[in-house]
């Protein structure tokens, strides 16, 4: 919903992309992962985890509909302590299932096990702190991937 409502704020923008990444605050607070809806009215539960992002992504289809979307499946956290943070798997093999459904472009990170353990290194704290929030050499190892990606959408 957070992720949802920043949309809402900024509904009188113009933007050539739209890149969304989210699930994590999901699974800080355990919230319930849900289920995917037949189609694409609604209604969507924005109490879990499938109907927030799927209200996400048709109210940028339906807002922003030049900007081009995508959804970044965030990387691992498996030294985190919070919530459901240190597996996340289960929201984000939903999220690129409600990817392919609504045709929106996603950057895998999380399930790249080689880039998890050999370049952000996410069970140490070398690039992630707090185990969960990179610092400025784990950003700087996330955008040139991202900007990869961002090129071939």
């Amino acid at each position: 919903n957070i992720v949802y409502k920043q949309l809402v704020d900024m509904t009188e923008g113009s933007y050539d992309y739209l890149i969304i990444e989210g699930g994590a605050n999901d699974a800080w607070d355990s919230a319930p992962v849900g289920e995917m809806t037949e189609g694409f009215e609604g209604p969507f539960d924005r109490d879990s985890f499938a109907g927030g992002l799927e209200a996400t992504f048709a109210y940028a289809k339906e807002h922003f509909p030049m900007a081009k979307l995508g959804f970044i499946v965030t990387y691992q956290m498996p030294s985190a302590q919070i919530g459901r943070l240190s597996d996340m798997s289960e929201y984000f093999a939903m999220s690129k299932v409600i990817c392919d459904k609504w045709g929106i472009p996603y950057l895998d990170l999380f399930f790249d096990e080689k880039f998890n353990r050999e370049v952000l290194k996410s069970e140490t704290n070398e690039h992630l702190p707090d185990f969960i929030h990179p610092n400025s050499a784990g950003y700087n190892l996330l955008a040139p991937v991202i900007e990869d990606w961002m090129k071939t959408i």
